[in-house]
């Protein structure tokens, strides 16, 4: 009886690794991008089920709707679009992961360095520098890029060119724009500014964070080590509120009516009291009709040589590749 309760669902494990979240208020829909595919729930996040069409086993490393509803994923080998409940590879390029879509243009972050550019005709680089590409956002007609570790870029021209910010910090996570000033998450700590910064960090147990985001005037910060912290006076003193989280690796976060969701490399997570307490969403969330690919170094080493996929540079190293305008 468990042997055919195992084969017929097709049940090899839960999900733990989740990469990107992306929600939508009007439906209470929830898309989330996982080492094993797309996943999506209509109900909160509730009960997930697989939106993959056959496309198992791909890491997604994150996820972006255009205002015509077609949703995109960005992969370790490429940039794809679901049409007719298929998906489809748009662009043949390593390692993307981050996408932003303005109207009818695509800008995708790769961890060699590179911003690529789409408008509708053909993709084209615009940015390519030393170090991963960590952060792509937008306020108003403004562009904003972040590297792991080669600074922030401005751009108010659609991308046509570039304007290096005068940040000094290094290993920078995020960005998230705020009027004209810039939050940065890094692994020296939370930054705000433009060109002058000013240090966020009292109430912190860590300066070690990886995502950002802001609902009105509440902020709310995803660290590496030491879990979730919430600050109500935009960003002078933060609070812990890790009761219940099990996991502190925090890969994003997202704001849905009066709920936020956690994507960790240990599941997803739900608060409804702004991190008093937490609640780990499964239901759906399982590995189907394939069992999962080893995790281990080597075995992913392997896997992506088979692909042709190259590692992005080391730091210190140059990405291939020109510069856009104006660095």
């Amino acid at each position: 009886m468990g042997i055919f309760l195992f084969m017929t669902l097709g049940f090899y494990g839960q999900i733990n690794w989740i990469n990107d979240i992306l929600s939508f208020e009007k439906e209470g829909s929830i898309y989330v991008a996982t080492m094993e595919g797309v996943y999506k729930s209509n109900d909160f996040g509730n009960c997930f089920k697989p939106i993959n069409n056959g496309f198992f086993n791909l890491q997604i490393n994150s996820i972006e709707m255009d205002k015509n509803g077609r949703l995109y994923a960005g992969c370790d080998d490429g940039i794809y679009v679901l049409k007719n409940k298929k998906w489809k590879k748009i662009k043949d390029v390593a390692f993307v992961r981050k996408i932003l879509i303005l109207e009818k243009t695509i800008f995708v972050g790769t961890g060699m360095g590179k911003v690529l550019k789409n408008n509708g005709k053909s993709w084209d680089v615009v940015v390519a520098l030393k170090s991963p590409i960590t952060g792509i956002a937008s306020s108003g007609k403004a562009i904003y890029i972040s590297s792991y570790n080669d600074g922030i870029y401005k751009s108010c021209d659609l991308g046509i060119s570039w304007k290096k910010l005068k940040f000094e910090g290094k290993r920078i996570w995020e960005i998230l724009p705020s009027g004209d000033s810039l939050f940065v998450a890094s692994e020296d700590g939370l930054f705000k500014g433009s060109n002058t910064w000013k240090a966020l960090n009292y109430g912190l147990t860590t300066k070690d964070l990886r995502v950002i985001k802001k609902d009105k005037n509440i902020l709310y910060l995803g660290s590496y080590i030491s879990g979730f912290f919430v600050s109500y006076d935009s960003g002078k003193r933060w609070n812990s509120a890790n009761t219940r989280l099990s996991n502190t690796n925090i890969r994003d976060i997202e704001i849905l009516q009066d709920k936020i969701y956690l994507a960790t490399e240990n599941g997803l997570y739900k608060t409804e009291d702004k991190g008093a307490s937490f609640q780990r969403l499964t239901q759906g969330l399982v590995y189907l009709s394939k069992p999962p690919l080893s995790k281990s170094p080597d075995d992913i080493r392997k896997r992506k040589e088979k692909l042709g996929i190259k590692p992005p540079p080391k730091e210190g190293e140059k990405a291939s590749g020109g510069h856009g305008g104006g660095h």
